[in-house]
């Protein structure tokens, strides 16, 4: 007697579903299988591997690798998946070794890698950790002549006798529309439009005068700095957190290198 096919296909599929239950493929390590990786790893006996970064101290931004060496004993194709702020995939391959390019995070601290791993049926994972700092800014304060040379009068010339320094130390022209400096007293000046060529600097006057390419002119029309005690704050736009930041608490010389 001949067998219906609906019956034929319904044996098949239903041999099929035992094969598949009886046998699971772990999770390989790509970013589409990402959210079950954790599943994948804690019901398997974890092969172990070792990820260790190219530096650990980092500045914000910086770009660094991992070296990810998968433990011996292990057989066919493998990949690694690294979890965390910026995580990246590679495989599968037949390397037992993988170089892994990462980028740190743009906020400081210290950040948490678990870098996931499959060679074959076999799995595992380790983590590893990077201490993050704040970039430095390019835009810096330099020499500040917070004493104009002789008696301070309230004339232009003894006013804009008092300058502040902006330097620009990076290799790439950079914005300072909006940028601001300001004294302890918050005395803010705020850049216009303007930028800083790359290994530049513009001298901000405290007076009256025409602003070029290498000075620009608060408007002031008394002595803004304090001669024997004040603090200079340079900040970028919208930002609560000093750029730079130079202070002074005698009279000295009259100016500061900052």
């Amino acid at each position: 007697m001949a067998v219906p096919k609906i019956a034929v296909l319904a044996t098949g599929l239903a041999g099929a579903f035992v094969v598949t239950t009886m046998h699971p493929v772990p999770a390989q390590a790509l970013p589409r299988y990402a959210s079950a990786c954790s599943d994948c790893h804690a019901a398997v006996t974890a092969g172990v591997s070792t990820a260790v970064p190219s530096r650990t101290a980092l500045t914000a931004g910086a770009s660094y690798t991992v070296r990810i060496a998968l433990a011996a004993g292990g057989s066919g194709p493998a990949g690694y998946w690294i979890s965390g702020p910026g995580g990246v995939s590679g495989g599968p391959s037949s390397a037992t070794v993988f170089t892994a390019t990462l980028r740190a995070p743009s906020t400081a601290g210290v950040k948490t890698y678990r870098v996931w791993t499959r060679q074959g049926r076999r799995v595992g994972s380790v983590t590893y950790r990077i201490t993050v700092s704040a970039a430095v800014s390019p835009i810096q304060l330099g020499r500040i002549q917070y004493d104009a040379p002789g008696t301070d009068l309230a004339t232009r010339a003894s006013i804009n006798g008092e300058y502040v320094v902006i330097q620009n130390r990076g290799t790439v022209a950079r914005s300072l529309t909006g940028w601001t400096v300001r004294d302890a007293q918050a005395h803010v000046y705020t850049f216009g439009t303007f930028t800083l060529g790359a290994k530049k600097s513009v001298v901000l006057r405290t007076g009256k005068g025409t602003s070029t390419a290498t000075t620009r002119y608060w408007g002031l029309t008394n002595h803004v700095w304090g001669n024997a005690a004040d603090k200079a704050y340079l900040r970028a736009p919208a930002k609560t957190a000093n750029t730079d930041y130079c202070a002074w608490t005698s009279v000295g010389p009259g100016y500061k290198n900052c």
